[in-house]
Formats: C-alpha cells, structure tokens, sequence
C-alpha cells in the first residue's frame, strides 16, 4: 500500500476541493410547492476519489440536513470518510433534530465502506441502526438447515438503499453513495431531489419497517405506490424491494412502451427478463444502447454480452471512476432510476428503490444528453470488447491510488500499470490529491 505523501495530508488538512463535476437540471413546478431536481455526476470528470463532498449533488444532501427543522431519516449503504456530511448531521443534532439513520451490516458487523462505524459512533447507536440482526438471524436459519443458502457470500443481503427524509417533506435519493466514489466524486451516479410530502411518506414507511420493526429484506412488507403520485405533471411511481412489482409494473412494462429508445446506464446487469425486453425493444426498432461497468463486465454472471449478440450496442467504461449508475431514459419522457442494479439480488432479496418518472421531458432529455456525452467518452473499441479496470485499457486508473481491480495492488504497484507513464488528464477539473483505497 502506498504512503500517503506530505502534500496530499496537506491537501487534505486544507481542503483543497475540484470544482463539482456534475450538472443539474432543476424542474421546479410554477405555483406548487413540489418540485423534482436531477443531478448527474460525470465520472470521467475526476482524476481520483476526494474525502471532501465536492459534487452538487453531495453538497445538495448538505444544504438538506441543514435546512431540517425536525426530523432526519436516512438509509445509507455505508459512510466512506464524508465528513462534510457527517459534520452536518452532528451540528443538526446538536440543535435538536431528531436524527435517525440505517446503515448495512454483515454478520461479522462490517460495512463495505470502513468510515461507517465512525459514523455510528459520533451519531450514537441509539440512532444509527443496521441489518445485522436480520443477518445473523437468516445466518443461524442456513446453518440450521431451515433456510437453503442463496446469493450472499455472508448468509445475509444487504440495505443498498440510499436516501434521506428531512421533516417529512423532501427526499433526496439516488444511486450515490455517501462515499470517496459518490459524494465525493468520482463515479457516474444520478440523485434526485424530490419535494412531495405524499412520497417522502412512502419513503418513510419503509425506513419505519426496517428502524422500529427490525424488518429487512424478505421479511418486509411490501411498499409501492399502486398509482403514479403526481409532482406538478410528473407522475412518480415508487418501488421498495424485495418485489417482483419493480420488474414487472416499474421496469418492463416501461420497456415495453418504447417507441424511440432506451438509453440504459447500469452498473451490473443480470436479469434475463429485462435483457429479453431489451432485446425485444431492439428487434422492433427501438434505439437499445447501454453502458456497463468494467469490473463487473468481466464476471460471467453479466448479461451484457446477450445484449451485444443480440446486435444491441453495448460500451464499457474504462474512465477508472465506475459507472455507478442504475438509470434509463426512454423517449424524451421516461427516467427509471434508484439504488437498484437490474439484478435478481437487487429485486428478490436486498433492500432498495426504484422510481419511474413518467411525462418528465425536460429531464429526460438532460438525462439522454448526459448519456451520449458519456457515450462518446468511451472508445469504440470498448463496444466489441471489455477493458480491465486497471492498466493500459484504463489510464487514468494507474494514478488514482485506487485498486482498481481487486488485485491488492495500486498504481505503479500493480503490474497492470508498468506501461503507463503519464495520466491523461480528466475533461476539465483538477487532481484532488487524496489517497482513500476503497469504493
């Protein structure tokens, strides 16, 4: 592992920030209080990951826990050195909001991100919740032989939501997570910010279900909206897994509508209902294209080759930072977007959300734009076949001072990485000189 050199602790210690690399398409509906905001986070626009919240979409989270008057309801994945955030929701705290957070556990009690338990500590575990019981339970259940193992390495699924609840009134969720990668910026990802006290209702029922009840994964009730709750003239349709609701009503049935095309960004593609729909949307003519994520492209279990077969345009990034997102924009008209990747354990098992905004053209088009920018980032040689994470296929990974690839090995450490001299520079922002080595 790498030392963390002088002038990146001084860098830190002074906050030095890139500017934020996302946009935002703000749809604030005239004479109604509710309102639906999009912000995108290029990952090609970073050069490595920042302990600092440098997107707008992370600063947007910020400006959300400051503004609460009495209530703060997240459900995080995990924490990965954001204290940004992590200092907004002390100093909410310390004026009295009523703070209440659900992160994910194993049942060794490990979150992926390691800056989690910190969190908890500073929050309090009174406040800030987990998993681990239900994990640990179904564990037991497995090693008993009531429950056949399935899926998880860790006999448990994970709580892979994101989103924040303040005062009852607004949500901010998304595929960010509040991490080095997310906020931070260095991933594609999307977040949403949605003022509607009818959705922040059924986003507060599931959090209720998981915080009071202890309820995770298959032993939840299910919760959707049966009807598209309307936001001025976007109807939203809200989905919590597990579910086979989220397949059918949220993401087929919209597939199936499509006249024009379907531009998919997703970081793990798996199920074989959905490949089929795109495949079908494809041979009716439909423009099918989609961007995938490199680590995973190279796991037999993605279905991204069926699409390529099948004649459906398909890229793999190579910008280093991951395409992290699990979003679709159909026709000038529709955005399907949560924390959920198109996979089984994302749909039957983990904890997550998916909405489908319909009759929302403006952000959709910002959305499809952002999509082909991204698109053409990526060489064409990347349509035909996969790069490695690390290495000549990908750069700028050779000066991150991630592990890429999984391998233990960093930058010039990694031997992947010998052949490359110099780091290409990203579209326009500068280096943030930090050294967080995980995702």
């Amino acid at each position: 592992m790498k030392k963390i050199s002088i002038l990146t602790l001084l860098a830190i210690s002074l906050g030095f920030s890139a500017v934020w690399s996302n946009q935002c398409f703000n749809d604030n509906i005239i004479n109604t209080k509710d309102s639906i905001k999009f912000y995108y986070i290029r990952a090609r626009d970073y050069s490595a990951p920042s302990f600092r919240t440098r997107t707008q979409a992370g600063k947007e989270l910020i400006k959300m826990i400051n503004s609460a008057n009495y209530s703060i309801d997240f459900a995080f994945y995990g924490f990965s050195y954001q204290d940004d955030i992590l200092n907004a929701l002390l100093a909410a705290k310390a004026r009295g909001v009523i703070i209440r957070g659900i992160v994910d556990e194993n049942v060794f009690g490990k979150n992926d991100y390691t800056g989690t338990h910190k969190v908890i500590k500073k929050l309090g575990q009174d406040i800030v919740k987990s998993d681990y019981i239900a994990d640990v339970n179904k564990k037991k259940n497995i090693d008993s032989g009531l429950q056949k193992y399935k899926y998880d390495f860790f006999y448990g699924h994970i709580m892979h939501n994101k989103f924040c609840i303040v005062d009852n009134s607004k949500v901010w969720v998304g595929t960010v997570n509040v991490s080095t990668t997310g906020t931070g910026g260095y991933n594609e990802n999307v977040a949403v910010i949605i003022q509607s006290s009818k959705i922040a209702s059924y986003y507060k029922k599931e959090f209720e279900q998981m915080y009071l009840e202890q309820k995770f994964h298959e032993n939840k009730t299910e919760i959707f909206s049966q009807e598209g709750i309307k936001v001025g003239d976007t109807s939203v349709r809200v989905y919590f897994s597990p579910s086979k609701r989220i397949i059918n009503d949220g993401i087929l049935q919209e597939i199936k509508k499509a006249n024009n095309y379907i531009y998919v960004s997703m970081f793990l593609i798996t199920n074989e209902k959905i490949v089929k729909e795109l495949i079908n949307a494809h041979q009716r003519g439909v423009d099918v294209k989609l961007i995938t994520e490199a680590n995973h492209a190279m796991q037999k279990y993605s279905l991204h080759e069926n699409l390529r077969k099948a004649g459906i345009p398909v890229k793999v990034e190579n910008w280093a930072g991951k395409m992290h997102s699990k979003t679709a924009v159909i026709d000038d008209n529709t955005i399907i977007s949560g924390s959920a990747n198109w996979t089984n354990s994302a749909f039957y098992h983990n904890d997550e959300n998916l909405s489908v905004y319909s009759n929302i053209p403006k952000q959709a088009k910002y959305l499809k734009k952002e999509f082909l920018l991204s698109w053409k980032s990526i060489p064409d040689k990347w349509l035909h076949a996969n790069p490695k994470p690390e290495g000549e296929d990908s750069p700028m990974s050779c000066f991150d001072g991630m592990d890429n690839d999984y391998n233990g090995l960093i930058d010039a450490d990694d031997p992947t990485c010998k052949n490359v001299k110099n780091a290409p520079k990203p579209t326009k922002y500068n280096y943030e000189l930090t050294q967080p080595h995980e995702r």
